[in-house]
């Protein structure tokens, strides 16, 4: 009975945390495919594994083991698709910032922290970059471009 009424809140709480960031205006990933060993965290919580439709937005973060990948679709708004990220195995993809209507400047800003990640990106219609950044550098794209960038662990 108990594990049925955790079970019941953890499954509300999803829903609303999906719907509410259907609702904004403001940009999102939405996880469409996963391989392997692959984790989410939602904000502060917990790593579980990761679930193809989830809703992603900033402070979430997502890892990835030997075998694993994720793949994810990248929204400036509600209907406006802006690009692909593709997190390899063996990464730590944190997202920091994304498009808000009312940060015009405010792009994209996703944190590598260790691992590999292939972007494609487009432009935003708010003109605002799409960035990666990593311990050590940025990389910064104004308009359509594909890239990878990659963080190797240190020894």
């Amino acid at each position: 009975m108990k594990k049925t009424k955790i079970l019941s809140l953890a499954l509300a709480l999803f829903f609303i945390l999906t719907f509410s960031a259907f609702a904004q205006a403001d940009g999102f990933l939405q996880l469409i495919d996963a391989k392997g060993d692959a984790q989410m965290r939602i904000a502060k919580g917990s790593w579980i594994p990761v679930k193809a439709g989830t809703v992603l937005s900033e402070r979430d973060s997502l890892r990835t083991k030997k075998g694993g990948w994720i793949t994810l679709v990248v929204f400036e708004d509600k209907e406006k698709k802006i690009g692909t990220v593709e997190l390899k195995e063996n990464s730590y993809l944190r997202l920091k910032e994304l498009p808000q209507k009312n940060k015009p400047d405010r792009g994209v800003l996703l944190d590598l922290v260790l691992g590999e990640v292939l972007v494609k990106a487009k432009p935003l219609v708010s003109k605002a970059p799409f960035e990666v950044k990593t311990p050590t550098s940025f990389v910064r794209v104004d308009g359509q471009a594909s890239f990878s960038v990659q963080v190797e662990k240190l020894d």
